[in-house]
């Protein structure tokens, strides 16, 4: 199925393969908006940088996700070529917060966090480019489950081969459910003011 529409847009739905988009000098909400699976909505939004970015989208049974990669002047349907930057701005200076999930680094950021993560969940910080925390004081802080604790692990790894190796923490939010995360812990302590909330974490 073909769509055109004003904005220089096309994108191209196959039945039996998965979606591939190209859109034509338009943003990538536009992009990824058009191939919104069917009974779904577009959720969030997370741009990696100027050439890459995830999709997430809602519906009736659950959420799934859509990677997108620039190509000249086109959105297409896939992972860029190499590895992905991470999520999140790094400051120059200070401690970095490793966290598992594009919604989680925007929770510690609310708090004032300078939070990082990477893209593919939990099994795919190996495709990420880790390279700017070389040498950086970095604290991993673990979705409160199996997968959590594999990610840290795998990221703790990672950073600990950088050249520089980072200096790393791995440090469990307290009180947090089973498959709990840093957004979960912040939704629970909302009354609390962010500083008294990145207070706590950093102490």
């Amino acid at each position: 199925m073909l769509y055109i529409s004003r904005l220089r847009f096309v994108a191209v739905r196959y039945a039996d393969s998965p979606e591939v988009a190209v859109a034509c000098d338009v943003p990538l909400e536009a992009a990824a908006a058009a191939i919104t699976p069917q009974g779904h909505a577009l959720a969030a939004l997370y741009p990696y940088g100027a050439s890459a970015g995830v999709a997430r989208y809602e519906g009736p049974d659950g959420k799934t996700f859509r990677q997108f990669k620039r190509e000249g002047q086109a959105w297409t349907i896939g992972a860029p070529a190499g590895l992905w930057p991470l999520f999140g701005e790094i400051q120059p200076e200070g401690i970095v917060y490793a966290v598992e999930g594009e919604e989680c680094q925007k929770a510690g950021a609310s708090i004032g966090l300078c939070a990082v993560t990477s893209a593919g969940g939990s099994k795919g910080a190996a495709k990420t480019d880790w390279q700017p925390l070389a040498g950086r004081e970095v604290v991993i802080l673990p979705d409160n489950d199996a997968p959590g604790e594999g990610y840290a692990a795998d990221v703790a790894k990672i950073l600990r081969a950088l050249d520089p190796p980072a200096r790393v923490k791995i440090v469990r939010l307290p009180g947090l459910p089973e498959g709990g995360d840093i957004a979960d812990w912040i939704d629970e302590r909302d009354a609390h003011e962010p500083e008294a909330l990145r207070a706590e974490v950093e102490r």
